[in-house]
């Protein structure tokens, strides 16, 4: 599943880069995170719950910031399991300024198997682009209101 977006935080490009980038600021926007242990500055383990169709319980992912240039660019690489599912995600963002505004180019690719890929393209798409609108969306009130 491949997805992309792009919006505008009302914030200094530094501020956002330093929330997209730091694993205890963005924990707090994550929908359905359940525990997170910070391994290092660049490296996390979280715990969601999951709920679709038929499918309930958890899922475990590691996560990796990789090729980090300041307010510019990162790349987030997720490697998980849970629920007799295997799941790989890479998201890139990069950030601009844009008129008094900091843009955030984002684009995901999310590779799921297993029993959680079996209810289905269309459910599991639309499930993954609500929790996709949620993280938005509180990032973006974490930002401007911090």
């Amino acid at each position: 599943m491949k997805f992309s977006d792009s919006f505008d935080v009302d914030a200094p490009i530094n501020k956002v880069y330093f929330t997209l980038t730091n694993p205890d600021a963005i924990s707090k926007s994550l929908p359905d995170l359940q525990s997170m242990e910070v391994l290092d500055e660049d490296k996390f383990k979280a715990k969601f719950k999951v709920g679709m169709s038929y499918i309930r319980g958890s899922v475990n992912l590691e996560f990796e910031f990789k090729n980090k240039i300041e307010n510019k660019h990162a790349t987030v690489l997720g490697h998980g399991s849970g629920l007799q599912s295997s799941i790989d995600l890479v998201i890139d963002f990069d950030l601009m300024e844009n008129n008094g505004l900091t843009k955030v180019d984002w684009s995901a690719d999310a590779k799921v198997g297993g029993l959680i890929a079996g209810v289905g393209s269309k459910l599991l798409e639309s499930s993954t682009k609500k929790q996709i609108d949620k993280l938005v969306q509180s990032l973006k009130e974490l930002i401007e209101q911090s």
